[in-house]
């Protein structure tokens, strides 16, 4: 007798789809349920991708414009800090004057300890 030899063969099939869209199949069985479902839900996700963008955009600019105002209002506070120092000098309060010109480098002293940290 001979042996019959049998070869199985075992294929695995894996499929990954993404997106903002659901896979054209489940679309597909979307349209079987409600004619309209694909069009909803095409109009869904161009409105949440709109909104993506949107606050792409805004943290964009907030990325850009909160160092920026830092940095002013650093500068602001040291002036502010030193021409205080001045007046209080000019007026023949020393100690004030010194305290004040102190307070005004204090701010500038830990913008660039934390600009050293980056």
């Amino acid at each position: 007798m001979a042996e019959d030899k049998v070869m199985l063969e075992q294929q695995l099939k894996k499929e990954l789809y993404v997106g903002p869209l659901p896979h054209p199949d489940i679309l597909k069985g979307f349209k079987e349920i409600d004619e309209d479902f694909p069009n909803r839900i095409l109009s869904m996700t161009e409105k949440y991708v709109e909104a993506d963008v949107y606050e792409q955009k805004k943290r964009a600019w907030r990325n850009l414009i909160v160092p920026i105002l830092g940095q002013v209002f650093t500068f602001l506070l040291g002036i502010g800090g030193m021409a205080c120092g001045v007046l209080l000098s000019l007026k023949g309060m020393e100690a004030g004057a010194v305290a004040a010109i102190l307070t005004g480098f204090s701010p500038i002293l830990i913008q660039a300890i934390k600009s050293l940290k980056k």
